[in-house]
């Protein structure tokens, strides 16, 4: 087990209801009641491993669900702010989506990333297909993701053939993403970086500083970064703990986002634009559940 599983189950009231297989709701209220306490106790690193396991373990069946086969569109104003041929690292690339979607130039494969509804239109209408395309690295501390997102590029004509250079690879990460400036990566290298979902999603309060540093490390100067996270209302602890669908406990982290901009500007990175966006998940819409944020690097 790992170190948070060992607290868990150490709590009298979460052991009792997994060993009776309680409700999921049953489950989330004694989590709610917990997570600052426990993930207050458990050195950062330890939460990051844990996720690491998490996803892991569930790779497949993330790979399989359908509600992650479209593009935010926050990532259409990112690419927005690139050049055709520019290089783009995708940290927590999870299955590939975004990083393929980028490196890829056909329009009609494109367009079936383009789903996303809102106000009746799909993400296409509204935007257009992007005619830009970039070379893509994705990273990930997954093996099992990294091995799906492989697999994906391969299917959509992506990865090495003959002398040419592959549009998208994906690389395992097991230093973490968090951490970007303390394993080899080269200074400046990156156009664009991107993170949706995973930045910000999974990182410990102490965990904000060096992963910004690391961010700014690997960006060009006058590069992009682009972010989508969760909106944190005012006053919603940092540490969460959600107890997911496949029964796994996942650890979340729920800053806000002045908090990052404040970072990141220490870091060298300028916030230049700021929106949010719906989630919809098994048929339920949570308004302005993500923000997104795009940053330049001064």
């Amino acid at each position: 087990m790992t170190k948070l599983e060992e607290r868990l189950f150490a709590n009298v009231d979460y052991a009792f209801l997994r060993s009776v297989s309680g409700s999921p709701a049953e489950i989330q209220a004694v989590l709610d009641r917990i997570s600052d306490m426990l993930c207050d106790d458990i050195d950062p690193i330890q939460l990051l491993a844990h996720n690491r396991v998490v996803y892991e373990e569930t790779a497949l069946q993330y790979a399989q669900n359908t509600e992650h086969e479209h593009i935010p569109d926050a990532l259409i104003a990112f690419m927005n702010k690139l050049r055709n041929n520019d290089m783009v690292l995708d940290i927590g690339c999870g299955t590939g989506r975004d990083a393929v979607f980028m490196a890829i130039s056909d329009r009609t494969l494109r367009k079936c990333f383009m789903g996303r509804m809102k106000d009746g239109k799909a993400a296409h209408e509204r935007f257009g297909i992007p005619r830009k395309s970039f070379f893509a690295l994705g990273i990930d501390a997954s093996p099992g993701m990294v091995r799906s997102a492989t697999a994906f590029a391969e299917a959509h004509g992506l990865t090495r053939r003959g002398g040419e250079a592959p549009r998208a690879e994906f690389l395992c990460e097991i230093a973490d993403m968090h951490f970007l400036r303390t394993v080899e990566t080269v200074e400046g290298l990156f156009d664009g970086v991107w993170s949706s979902a995973a930045l910000f999603m999974h990182t410990p309060q102490q965990c904000i500083a060096p992963a910004l540093e690391g961010v700014a490390h690997v960006l060009r100067r006058g590069g992009v970064f682009g972010v989508s996270y969760f909106n944190s209302p005012i006053g919603v602890s940092y540490n969460n703990l959600r107890y997911s669908r496949t029964g796994e406990i996942k650890y979340f982290s729920r800053p806000q986002s002045a908090q990052i901009v404040l970072a990141a500007e220490s870091a060298g990175l300028c916030l230049i634009e700021e929106s949010l966006s719906d989630l919809e998940m098994a048929g339920t819409l949570k308004k302005d559940f993500f923000i997104s944020q795009l940053f330049r690097k001064k």
